[in-house]
């Protein structure tokens, strides 16, 4: 459907001078909706002989249309349905327009719905708010959806408005037919500005008056002044938008179907949605973590003043991040007599879907982009949250093992979410058990740790813990390319460095070296060639030595290769063979923390040495082994 805006003749227009000046009874029974036409309000005057000047400003509102001649202005059509009774066909669109009241003279949007006989013949139309020449409307409005609710006659409309704005979407709690009621949520609260909420409102079939309202704005992460929790223990102690001042989040509505009793079915999407006892997945209130941009249902009864269930639909997420955000996408919805039938896909594999009872059918990964089809029963018990997870260390040592665990109960299961690099894999879910064991990589990043509750009526609350970054176990030293500095690899703190096993000091201060890299020149003992470097660090896991390097600075290096050690490992002595006979000058045994030790040597026939090491202690050792074409280093173990 092409709705242009510059469109002629009296499309939607009045053709009559008195009907353009005709000031009647909006749809809220308050007398400010001038023309007879949805279009009149914003142009100077009727379309007269085939004349439509659109110019504006329209006299008796002063807003005037921004659309002027331009051939590409097309309005935004919102829905359309029809009435499968008499096939009389109700739509909504919006239209841009101006008023010099309006906040920074901008353009807004102007929401209008139009019903039409059978034979095309205008029956009624409203704007959806009060109008004023003193006051504009500064915000964008539009609509979303239409659905007709056959055992009332009525007929919902959802719709969304951008930002705070006077004349808005009529307020729950001032509808004239309802008098003394309130709507689920009456208005936009809080101080959040620039985001869109959501409306729905309800009006009856033959006149277009309005029965019932009710915003659909859910809450932000930074909420700010909550109100006084519900008393209705289904909506499960959340704080009710109709008292505090609660700031708002992006929320908009994009399904909406009414069900035969009159209940009315709208999916959407919002972050921290107010979701009921009995729901699917709950969303954490202010004081239980962050909460994730989520996919949601919910179901409001007839007068849009209570609501009857309400659940997220996304993916397990982290509560102290509110991460990852849904990557589902649900296209449609059917409420009927045994629940919420949904169908939808899942854009990508990542996170993991909160899926149950999956038939044989059925895939429980996601590890594409996937269909999904589900259905919700809103008919169980409140789905039990876990509230603690034992085993978790205050400090992580990499290399180590945890067991951490969380309550069990008969019939649930369990999906687990931890860092990547944990556990030896980038798998970062485990499911099934309440109790699962993870061992952290060296080099592995701190995260969030956390765990959700399965059972058949859904998904728990997920309980998180913040694991720090696993303390290192191994320290490694390397010399820089010019062999004139040294740096060890752990990330933070501070170590102490060994000269041939002496605390390494600076020369300056005489004070021990702490920093990562040490600096030959200007450090005492002082270094020269075959001096031995090691680092040694303390930390919550324990104290651990570095390998130990030999600065060689004019020592010829030789390969490994021409030399053999055996046995290695070695309990009371070892053998040095040479490749090629090459002669031995001094062999020198050095410990790990780069000290010299005194060998007993002797010579064997083939030109190579003999070394004693039954007085060693345990542990990695280098042989050092002088030769008049350089120097051989090896490594054996004392056993």
């Amino acid at each position: 459907m092409v709705f242009k805006g510059n469109r002629g003749g009296s499309n939607l227009r009045s053709s009559k001078t008195d009907d353009f000046n005709l000031v009647s009874v909006g749809e809220n029974g308050t007398s400010v909706r001038a023309g007879k036409f949805p279009e009149d309000f914003i142009y100077p005057s009727a379309c007269l002989n085939g004349d439509c000047p659109n110019d504006g400003p329209n006299p008796n509102t002063l807003y005037r249309t921004t659309f002027n001649n331009n051939v590409n202005t097309t309005y935004r059509l919102g829905d359309i349905t029809v009435d499968r009774r008499n096939n009389e066909m109700y739509l909504c669109y919006a239209i841009l327009g101006t008023h010099p009241r309006s906040k920074l003279f901008a353009s807004d949007v102007e929401p209008v719905v139009v019903a039409m006989e059978v034979n095309g013949k205008l029956k009624w139309w409203n704007r959806l708010h009060q109008e004023s020449k003193d006051e504009g409307s500064p915000a964008a409005q539009e609509l979303d959806g239409l659905a007709l609710d056959y055992s009332s006659n009525q007929l919902f409309v959802a719709g969304y408005s951008l930002d705070t704005c006077r004349f808005n979407f009529w307020k729950g709690n001032e509808i004239t037919l309802k008098p003394g009621g309130n709507g689920f949520q009456n208005q936009f609260t809080g101080q959040n500005s620039s985001i869109k909420t959501a409306w729905l409102g309800k009006m009856n079939l033959s006149d277009g008056k309005m029965k019932a309202a009710t915003y659909v704005g859910e809450y932000a992460n930074n909420i700010g002044q909550a109100g006084a929790i519900f008393s209705d223990p289904l909506l499960n102690g959340w704080p009710s938008p109709n008292t505090g001042n609660a700031n708002l989040a992006n929320t908009r509505i994009r399904g909406i179907e009414v069900a035969p009793n009159g209940d009315v079915l709208i999916r959407g999407e919002a972050t921290r949605t107010i979701t009921t006892s009995n729901a699917y997945q709950r969303i954490p209130k202010p004081s239980q973590g962050l909460a994730p941009v989520n996919q949601f249902v919910r179901v409001y009864n007839s007068g849009l003043d209570s609501v009857k269930y309400s659940s997220a639909i996304g993916l397990i997420y982290e509560p102290n991040t509110a991460t990852p955000a849904s990557n589902l996408s649900i296209q449609a919805t059917a409420l009927t007599q045994e629940g919420i039938v949904i169908a939808g896909f899942s854009n990508n594999s990542s996170g993991k879907l909160g899926v149950i009872n999956v038939p044989t059918f059925g895939d429980s990964l996601c590890s594409r982009k996937m269909a999904v089809l589900g259905r919700l029963t809103p008919f169980c018990d409140t789905v039990e949250t876990p509230t603690i997870i034992t085993g978790a260390p205050a400090i992580t040592c990499a290399g180590s093992t945890y067991t951490l665990s969380t309550p069990a109960s008969a019939g649930n299961i369990f999906v687990w979410s931890y860092p990547r690099g944990w556990v030896g894999s980038d798998s970062v879910f485990s499911s099934n058990t309440a109790t699962i064991t993870l061992k952290v990589n060296t080099g592995a990043p701190g995260g969030n740790l956390s765990v959700v509750k399965k059972s058949a009526c859904g998904l728990s609350l997920p309980f998180g813990l913040t694991m720090n970054r696993p303390l290192t176990t191994s320290i490694s030293i390397t010399l820089n390319p010019s062999a004139t500095a040294a740096t060890y690899n752990q990330p933070s703190g501070s170590a102490f460095w060994f000269i041939n096993g002496d605390t390494a000091r600076r020369s300056t201060t005489l004070l021990p070296i702490r920093t990562s890299t040490i600096i030959f020149a200007q450090v005492t003992p002082v270094i020269t060639p075959g001096t031995s470097i090691t680092a040694r660090i303390t930390n919550d896991c324990g104290t651990f030595n570095s390998n130990f390097i030999i600065t060689s600075l004019q020592d010829k290096i030789l390969s490994e290769k021409l030399v053999e050690l055996y046995p290695n490992p070695a309990q009371s002595e070892i053998n040095i063979e040479m490749a090629d006979r090459l002669p031995i000058n001094s062999v020198e045994l050095i410990d790990q923390m780069g000290r010299i030790i005194k060998v007993k040597a002797s010579e064997t026939g083939n030109g190579g040495q003999k070394i004693q090491i039954k007085e060693l202690s345990h542990g990695i050792y280098i042989l050092k082994i002088n030769t008049d074409g350089g120097v051989i280093r090896k490594r054996f173990v004392k056993n």
